[in-house]
This record gives C-alpha cells, structure tokens and sequence, in this order.
C-alpha cells in the first residue's frame, strides 16, 4: 500500500509540474524552482531562450510574407503565419542539407 502511496504522489508531482511550470510574479511570468519537482523534466533558460529567439526569427519572417495572402485581421492570419514560418525553416534545412560541401583532403589519384 505504501509503494502505492508513493507513485500517487510522485504521479501528483509530475502533473503539477506540467501544470504549474510558470508563475505569475510582479515582474511577471517565471518559473517556479521547487525541488521537490522532477528537474530532469525542466529546461534550462538559457536553452528555453534560445528556442524563443528561433521561433520569434521565424514568425517575424513569416509575417509579411503571410500578410501577402491573407489580411492581418483574418481569425486565421496566425495559423496561416505559423505554417509560413514552418515551410521556412523546412526550406532553411533542405538548403543547408543539399549546399554543397568543399572536399577536405587530397583527391588527387
């Protein structure tokens, strides 16, 4: 009963976790750095900024090229801009795969 006991809470820890990852502070959202949460789930803020960073270079990008098509007062210019920034980054790494590459090294026969 008491193994049963422990995985309920551990269980009820994780979920909190995934529900109460932010909270809101006078300088705004931050994160709760509780110990008794799981911290091989959370991501390091250098890498979260990061990510934001990329996904922010993106949907700027992709925002004028949306606003080509549809209006920016459409209820759907978000997904639509959404799509626009993905087929941009697919197109960003299908040009890194396919540029060519410099041989290194002697090729001489």
């Amino acid at each position: 009963m008491a193994t049963c006991a422990a995985s309920s809470q551990k269980a009820e820890a994780i979920s909190l976790f995934h529900v109460k990852r932010l909270q809101i502070g006078p300088s705004g959202l931050s994160r709760i750095n509780d110990p008794s949460l799981n911290t091989a789930m959370m991501i390091s803020s250098s890498e979260d900024e990061t990510m934001e960073l990329i996904t922010r270079l993106f949907l700027v990008l992709a925002a004028p090229i949306t606003a080509l098509f549809v209006s920016r007062d459409a209820l759907n210019f978000g997904v639509i801009q959404v799509m626009v920034a993905v087929a941009l980054f697919v197109l960003m790494v299908a040009a890194l795969a396919f540029w060519p590459r410099r041989e290194s090294g002697n090729t001489e026969i």
